[in-house]
C-alpha cells in the first residue's frame, strides 16, 4: 500500500479497507486495531517542519535518545523516548531500557 504523505489517514484507512476485503471481514470482526506513523519521527530526521524546542524541569536530561547511537550496554532510565527510523519506544518512570551485546533493547521493571 503506498503512503499517503498529505493525509496518512487516506492511506490507513484504504489498506484496512482492502485488508478487510480480502480476507472477508468487518469492523464488527476486529476486536482491537492499533496503529503509528513515523511522520513526526521522519520529520525529526529530515529537518522538516518548525523549528521546535523540548522544554524540561530541572534535573531532567537526555529524554529523548537516537536509537543508532545506543550501544551495548547503555541503559537508560525512564521517563525517556527512544526513536529509531521505523519505531519509536516510551520508556515510563520506573523503568529502564538497556542495549544487550546484540544490540536488542530490553524493557525492565525499576
Amino acid at each position: 500500500m503506498p503512503s499517503t504523505p498529505d493525509d496518512p489517514s487516506r492511506g490507513i484507512a484504504k489498506g484496512v479497507d482492502e485488508s478487510m476485503g480480502r480476507v472477508g471481514a468487518g469492523l464488527a470482526d476486529v476486536g482491537y486495531f492499533g496503529h503509528g506513523t513515523t511522520v513526526a519521527t521522519n520529520a525529526l530526521i529530515q529537518l522538516r517542519g518548525v523549528c521546535t524546542g523540548l522544554i524540561t524541569t530541572d534535573g531532567f536530561r537526555d529524554l529523548v535518545y537516537d536509537r543508532g547511537r545506543l550501544l551495548p550496554g547503555h541503559r537508560i532510565v525512564g521517563p525517556a523516548i527512544v526513536e529509531q527510523m521505523d519505531t519509536t519506544t516510551v520508556i515510563l518512570p520506573g523503568m529502564a531500557d538497556r542495549v544487550e551485546p546484540y544490540s536488542n533493547l530490553i524493557l525492565e521493571a525499576g
